[in-house]
């Protein structure tokens, strides 16, 4: 890991994790502490300053996609140990490297073989999201109540939300794939995709999926509002929800397919769509520009939508630790 002043772009130190390993998450929590997820199950806190390991770690298993910063750390959502379907295990882990963890019982994620008996695995994903002013985490996995967790006490309560349909294939696994994104003000996105798949004329599987579209979950009622049909992916920005999808596709051949860029108000109110039916792989922002991936990259304002830069090549990686 390299330390940089980002006013000068001048390098500033380096801390060595091992030859060929790949970092996963940082998470800069304190002054004097940064949090590397690495090689998937390690986990070092790094004082910036001096260069100095504070204290290791190793993660019970891998994680789930989804690691995210809380008020003092990070936290993260693990399937059963023994590659089940089962309860989901939250982790919190603090500045100081102190791991506490609680058992969502009602909460069913992992992969297990197909009883078909084809390569697939069949299971359900988790999703993980986290108030930092309330220090409280939500936890959600498709035909499960939604967990809510007091990242102080780790008292966890169950709320049951109306059904909803989400299925998704992924690199071989067919079960369903939900995402939430806190979004202030007691409100949550709920997104994802489903899919199945298609068997081509060599008796190779394809996955084939659909966006699950977005809706609006108050946790104040704990109901919730459809904003969408068409999305499988969203990020919070400006006050506007950017959402957007890119999702396999087979005829013959694989495609990707998508619907473009929506901006929502957080109260579900559109605001503006752009680039048609493109896919769209990945959108980040910053200081109120909107950066949207798919074959190139397009910059707008957030604001507004306008263009302020169209298609430049290559792939972008914000260096920002986006605020809590």
């Amino acid at each position: 890991m390299r330390f940089v002043d980002a006013r000068r772009l001048r390098l500033t130190g380096t801390f060595g994790l091992g030859k060929g390993s790949q970092v996963n998450v940082i998470a800069w929590v304190a002054p004097r502490t940064v949090i590397a997820v690495y090689d998937d199950t390690f986990v070092v806190g790094i004082d910036p300053v001096s260069l100095h390991a504070l204290w290791r770690k190793s993660l019970p298993t891998i994680p789930s996609d989804d690691l995210v910063r809380s008020a003092s750390g990070l936290v993260f959502i693990f399937p059963p140990l023994d590659g089940s379907v089962g309860p989901t295990t939250l982790t919190t882990l603090n500045q100081n490297g102190r791991m506490r963890s609680v058992v969502l019982t009602k909460v069913q994620t992992g992969a297990q073989e197909d009883a078909s008996g084809s390569s697939n695995l069949t299971g359900s994903q988790g999703s993980l999201t986290v108030d930092p002013a309330s220090n409280t985490a939500y936890v959600y996995a498709v035909g499960d109540p939604v967990a809510q967790v007091d990242l102080g006490s780790l008292t966890v309560g169950y709320h049951t939300l109306p059904k909803r349909t989400l299925a998704s294939t992924q690199y071989g696994i067919t079960g369903p794939e939900p995402l939430i994104v806190w979004l202030g003000s007691g409100l949550i996105a709920i997104t994802g995709r489903s899919g199945s798949t298609a068997t081509d004329s060599q008796g190779i599987q394809h996955p084939v999926e659909t966006p699950a579209g977005l809706s609006i979950l108050n946790t104040g009622t704990w109901t919730t509002r459809s904003v969408d049909q068409t999305s499988s992916a969203v990020i919070q920005t400006g006050g506007l929800l950017l959402a957007y999808s890119q999702l396999f596709g087979y005829s013959g051949r694989i495609t990707f397919t998508g619907d473009g860029l929506s901006a929502y108000g957080l109260d579900g109110t559109s605001k503006y769509h752009l680039f048609g039916q493109d896919p769209i792989s990945d959108v980040q922002a910053a200081n109120g520009l909107a950066y949207i991936g798919g074959n190139v990259v397009n910059v707008i304002t957030v604001a507004s939508g306008k263009t302020v830069k169209a298609r430049v090549p290559g792939l972008l990686k914000l260096l920002i630790d986006p605020p809590l």
